[in-house]
């Protein structure tokens, strides 16, 4: 599932919101109560690894895969707390400098299933996690235009 849109800000920072601060998403994305960073620092440009998040369904840990500043792009995965049937939850999420003042922000998020439950779910699970990722893409967009967070639910 992808989620592409353009804001009006710079791609610096955008950046600087999902990339630098990526352990401070709780604070412009309401889906996310609490959201905190930890893990040993694996890459140069940021201190810690992974991030545990929690929302009002589950807590759980993403681990770092990459992330490239210099390109805008970092990439996760699920680690603890996954759905049972979730096989390899991970996500993308990427900048395009478009004009000075206009940067397109891809999220992609990507699930597979496991066994017949997990097939007989997957409509539903990726209609769920279409939705999220698209209101995580609005109140980035809301975050960046407005200066302010959307309300939490």
């Amino acid at each position: 599932m992808k989620q592409e849109l353009t804001i009006n800000a710079t791609i610096n920072t955008t950046w600087q919101v999902i990339g630098t601060e990526l352990s401070e998403v709780d604070i412009w994305a309401a889906n996310f109560i609490k959201s905190e960073a930890s893990g040993s620092k694996k890459f140069k440009d940021i201190d810690y690894s992974t991030r545990v998040t929690l929302t009002k369904n589950v807590k759980n840990t993403q681990e770092l895969d990459d992330f490239d500043p210099t390109n805008h792009q970092l990439k996760y995965n699920i680690t603890k707390k996954k759905p049972g049937i979730a096989r390899d939850p991970s996500a993308m999420w990427s900048l395009v400098d478009l004009e000075p003042n206009k940067t397109k922000v891809i999220l992609e998020f990507k699930l597979g299933t496991k066994g017949w439950i997990g097939q007989l779910t997957l409509g539903k699970m990726h209609s769920k996690i279409n939705s999220s990722s698209r209101e995580i893409a609005e109140e980035l967009q809301f975050y960046m235009e407005d200066g302010t967070a959307t309300t939490k639910n």
